[in-house]
């Protein structure tokens, strides 16, 4: 097999994954699926000694959940230690019940209650019990004004303790501060039918709408379409949350992709991640917490609680409670969140695109874990049609799935059944025990079908139920074989320096006869192999010391001949120092140079002439930084002590440790010619600009001084050097040493 014969299609990136649907299944921030985090089921309280069924829910920090039954009346219950006792409360109207009550809130002085009938919210003070204040119409009649309800459902508090009533006959939400001012109202044209609500942590408002059953007309088969032939279907609208910010504006529609399409949502919470829990009405006795992330993608039910959800809400631990009916008795269960993972998953995939007509789709290769008590399943659907059928179908069991692989091992692949089409679509079922997960990393799809069938005489080609057989049978022997069939089609990239994997740049750099310690870094050791060669022919010169700290350091370096240093002034034959010669600046003043003991090695007939007097100097005297010599000196003279010398200015800011810095030493050791000597000044670790500061290598801090700048008396002192990013050649100044960087023309 030729490594150019067949192409794959790879799925390993989170977006990529994203394209396709979940149900059930989580698809993680690094890629790859995994079984949804579900709450598992860890107690549950029977109620049966006030004999009604809790209709609304609500945790008061530390350890309180407030419970209000379908009577009308109230009760705490103690989450630590699971004693539920009755409250008694005070009415407006003098009672110790509710009518019709159907919402509740708590805040940190005050409990919230919604009348439906009555039209009325109550607010009592948590202290007491008593009535702080109630909204609605002074006669219970229902309003459409601000501050007026026509059945308000369900009631919910922000951080900052502002109240968000439900009001459903009017198809609004309004808000109130604590003190029961109106604030504002949330609207949306196609809220139709808001059923509950519910507010995050940044004070965005989720409602609940529920839809309303949408009559379409269906023509008959065959005949002509006539009203009178027409039949008149009820096709529900999927239930959606709402989304607004805490000023009203409407921000999305989120979409709940529901178990089944009759999904009817009864109670409703949302957790601190933004997934939100509900029940299903239609489900009496096998009913549970049904799942929904922040994009409504149905994730399943939770584990634990089965039989008909009324009510939810959460506790300040992201624990939910449930209140409901199981096996025909009132509950109030408790289920800890993200303990275990959901028993079943399925991921659908988006289509993938061969861009051939007819095309025989070859493998399946999934990287995926599969723990013991786990299950991973594959299906396939192919079709020369992008879309053979609707979206919501595909995502059904209406499409002719064709089994793939069923395993229970780590990283399975298999042949993809016979069958021709442009397109693929694929099914995966994730299978777990609610404590372990298979975990799908990457996936993969080879095409076309090549098989080492074609080896085989014309006989065992022949389209036959054998043939399919003796395929497959094959197939074990090219996974076998892959691997290694892989590696030699792609044996060049072990020899490229920037392709060959890590393991193999020792052996690579061995070929040029390249060591490295531990201190080389991965890239480093790449670069190094990449130039060996070039640098080979420059080993023991300037260019090949400065290619070999750069690429060690990652910054060019700075390499200064000592005998550069060293220009000499010297006088030619026809060359006086008379009278009005002068040596450095102008003087003012008449040159004195003492006389010293050691006089008598001195030529005493080399005159030195003044305006005022002729001056005889001394054997050690000398003007400036130049001594003066009686007759030239032999050609290499005043080069001989620095002829062999040089030093390296590099930037080691970046150096680690010791052992890095040994590392450079041995570099320039083994790179410099034998007979020279080098002195090594680094630079980078400066704080101030003074003496041995390296403009360009050494790392200035900022202070809160004024920059330093350099003007026109300005001086830089000994040993100081300027490097400049230019290096042009003609420009005076770039460098305070002409000669060594600086190219006069």
């Amino acid at each position: 097999m030729q490594s150019d014969e067949q192409k794959f299609l790879l799925l390993d990136r989170e977006p990529d994954w994203r394209r396709g649907y979940t149900h059930g299944v989580e698809i993680r921030a690094e890629g790859g699926l995994a079984l949804a985090l579900a709450p598992k089921f860890e107690r549950a309280a029977s109620l049966p000694e006030i004999n009604a069924a809790a209709v609304a829910l609500a945790f008061a920090a530390p350890s309180t959940l407030f419970v209000l039954d379908h009577l009308g009346r109230f009760h705490a219950y103690d989450t630590n230690t699971h004693e539920l006792q009755a409250v008694v409360c005070q009415t407006e109207a003098g009672g110790n019940r509710f009518t019709a009550a159907t919402g509740l809130a708590v805040g940190k002085e005050t409990i919230y209650v919604t009348e439906q009938t009555r039209h009325r919210v109550h607010a009592l003070l948590r202290s007491n019990y008593q009535t702080r204040y109630v909204l609605g119409k002074r006669d219970a009649s229902a309003g459409k004004q601000p501050g007026e309800f026509d059945k308000p459902l369900a009631v919910a508090l922000d951080k900052e303790e502002n109240l968000y009533v439900l009001d459903r006959n009017n198809r609004r939400i309004q808000k109130f501060n604590y003190r029961g001012k109106f604030l504002r109202q949330l609207s949306h044209a196609a809220l139709r039918k808001p059923a509950a609500l519910a507010v995050d942590h940044a004070g965005n408002v989720y409602v609940l709408n529920l839809g309303e059953p949408i009559a379409q007309s269906a023509q008959k088969p065959g005949l002509a379409l006539d009203p009178r032939d027409a039949i008149q279907s009820l096709h529900p609208e999927p239930p959606s949350v709402f989304k607004f910010d805490d000023a009203g504006k409407f921000l999305q529609r989120i979409v709940l992709h529901g178990p089944s399409p009759r999904f009817h949502p009864q109670g409703f919470a949302m957790d601190a991640h933004g997934k939100f829990y509900m029940g299903d009405l239609r489900e009496v006795e096998n009913g549970g917490v049904h799942i929904f992330d922040k994009k409504g993608l149905y994730l399943g039910v939770c584990s634990g609680f089965r039989g008909q959800v009324v009510c939810l809400a959460f506790d300040n631990h992201d624990h939910l409670y449930v209140g409901g009916f199981s096996e025909g008795k009132s509950q109030l269960a408790h289920l800890e969140s993200g303990k275990t993972f959901l028993r079943h998953g399925v991921y659908f995939s988006d289509r993938f695109d061969s861009t051939v007509e007819l095309c025989r789709w070859h493998r399946l290769r999934l990287r995926a874990q599969v723990p013991a008590k786990t299950t991973l399943k594959a299906f396939c659907f192919i079709s020369d049609e992008a879309q053979p059928k609707p979206p919501e179908e595909m995502r059904t069991d209406k499409v002719a799935w064709q089994p793939c692989l069923v395993s229970t091992v780590a990283d399975p692949e298999a042949l993809l059944p016979a069958g021709a089409g442009r397109y693929l679509w694929l099914k995966l079922e994730l299978s777990g025990d609610e404590y372990h997960t298979p975990v799908v990393e990457s996936l993969r799809v080879d095409f076309p079908r090549i098989s080492y069938l074609r080896y085989l005489p014309r006989v065992y080609r022949e389209k036959n139920a054998a043939n399919d057989f003796v395929e497959r049978f094959l197939a074990l022997f090219e996974t076998f074989l892959q691997e290694s069939e892989s590696n030699i089609f792609a044996m060049a990239r072990y020899f490229d320096p920037r392709a060959t994997p890590s393991e193999f740049l020792p052996w690579l750099g061995s070929w040029l006869a390249i060591a490295s310690d531990e201190s080389w870094e991965e890239e480093q050791k790449r670069k190094l192999i990449e130039r060996g060669y070039a640098l080979y022919k420059l080993k023991g010169t300037k260019a090949g010391l400065e290619q070999m700290i750069e690429i060690y350091t990652g910054q060019r370096p700075m390499v200064l001949e000592h005998f550069q240093y060293r220009r000499p002034m010297i006088l030619g034959e026809s060359a006086a120092l008379g009278s009005n010669s002068v040596l450095g600046k102008k003087n003012t003043a008449p040159l004195q140079l003492p006389s010293l003991p050691q006089a008598e090695e001195f030529p005493w007939d080399a005159v030195l002439q003044t305006d005022d007097a002729v001056l005889q100097p001394a054997s050690s005297s000398q003007i400036g930084e130049f001594a003066l010599h009686e007759e030239a000196p032999a050609a290499g003279e005043f080069f001989k002590e620095t002829a062999y010398e040089f030093t390296v200015v590099v930037g080691t800011a970046h150096l680690q440790n010791e052992g890095q810095r040994r590392t450079l030493i041995r570099i320039i050791e083994e790179e410099k010619p034998a007979h020279t000597r080098y002195y090594l000044r680094e630079a980078g670790k400066q704080s101030r600009a003074g003496a041995d500061f390296f403009v360009g290598m050494s790392r200035l801090e900022r202070s809160e001084r004024d920059p330093s700048r350099l003007g026109q008396s300005s001086r830089l002192g000994r040993e100081t050097i300027v490097l400049a990013q230019d290096l042009t050649p003609g420009k005076i100044g770039a460098h305070t040493h002409v000669g060594i960087d600086t190219i006069l023309h």
